[in-house]
């Protein structure tokens, strides 16, 4: 079989990051909204938040919700088992586009 090289996103790819998002958003704001609550991808305006006020929060909360985010079912596995044949980047869209090897 001919190596892949494979390009993964994290966010919400790999890890439920929308679940974390709102536990912080939640906690900056006093609100209590769930994922069922969500109906666009630009959630925090659920909170009545602009862009500047997200970055706000984002700055304040932006390591816990990446280090809190929780991976999805079977997601590390089936990762683990394509990395024995494969190159896999992960990649991000925020701010800078850049792959980690």
């Amino acid at each position: 079989m001919k190596e892949m090289h494979i390009g993964i996103d994290l966010d919400n790819t790999v890890l439920d990051a929308t679940s974390s998002y709102l536990h912080f958003y939640n906690k900056a704001s006093g609100l209590s909204y769930s994922p069922k609550d969500v109906n666009d991808f630009y959630f925090y305006r659920l909170y009545g938040w602009d862009n500047a006020e997200r970055e706000k929060v984002y700055y304040q909360y932006g390591h816990d919700i990446h280090w809190n985010s929780s991976p999805f079912p079977h997601a590390v596995e089936v990762l683990q088992e394509l990395s024995l044949c494969h190159q896999i980047y992960y990649c991000s869209s925020f701010t800078f586009s850049r792959c980690y090897y």
